[in-house]
């Protein structure tokens, strides 16, 4: 049963890993290019990749209560772009659609992202709006390959 779950867990993080090079694999001379927009990503941008489970997985009201508190981040500086939306269902084994929202916000630079973690806007979604609703969640954050 460990096995599986080990197992299992690895492979939830090679997939991830495989869908954040096939996102940004994408680059031009000055900067990667977001594809969420069409953005031109500055050299030091920072994505920053949340899944989340929800305390009652597959509740549309709680879902949608996250999706909107997360585009509210566009309001925060620095934030150049905000993606979020429900799994793509799919019945192939290697993808992982047991979460219920996913998000993706692009940072300007380092500057920027460790302005937003303590930024109201933020704080006050995470303790009003996300935690109470949040089961768990697996953050990544990387830079846009070049």
């Amino acid at each position: 049963m460990l096995n599986q779950v080990m197992q299992k867990t690895y492979s939830f993080s090679a997939v991830f890993l495989v869908f954040l090079f096939g996102l940004f694999a994408a680059a031009c001379q000055h900067g990667a290019q977001d594809p969420s927009d069409g953005l031109v990503l500055p050299e030091s941008a920072i994505q920053h990749l949340v899944v989340v489970w929800l305390k009652e997985s597959g509740n549309e009201e709680a879902r949608q209560k996250v999706i909107e508190a997360t585009y509210g981040f566009e309001q925060i500086p620095g934030v150049l772009s905000v993606s979020v939306g429900p799994p793509k269902l799919s019945g192939r084994e290697v993808v992982d659609d047991s979460f219920d929202v996913a998000l993706v916000i692009t940072f300007a630079d380092e500057e920027a992202y460790n302005e937003y973690l303590p930024h109201p806007l933020h704080r006050q979604a995470v303790e009003e709006v996300i935690r109470p609703l949040v089961d768990r969640f697996v953050v990544y954050d990387f830079h846009p390959a070049r």
